[in-house]
């Protein structure tokens, strides 16, 4: 018999949270959170020069942090396509 996992990747880019017009950023994390886990996502990346809020960190099996800070938005793509291509989180 054939087992098949189904990995889910989400990558969370955080400015959404301190622009002030999703409202409140604890709010919208825990928002955030409960879609990972409702939808069953098991990898995040989230790209924030913040540290990633518990409740996301807690949503999901597998968390990564990349910070944008000093960075071309092309190096900070390429590390989450990294990311995501070597499955590990």
């Amino acid at each position: 018999m054939r087992t098949t996992t189904l990995l889910l990747l989400v990558v969370l880019i955080a400015s959404p949270l301190s622009s002030g017009f999703a409202g409140d950023p604890v709010d919208v994390a825990s928002a955030w959170a409960q879609a990972v886990a409702e939808a069953g996502v098991t990898r995040v990346i989230w790209v924030s020069d913040d540290p990633v809020p518990g409740p996301i960190a807690a949503a999901a099996r597998e968390v990564a942090h990349v910070p944008p800070a000093g960075r071309d938005p092309e190096e900070v793509a390429a590390d989450v396509a990294a990311l995501d291509a070597a499955g590990i989180v």
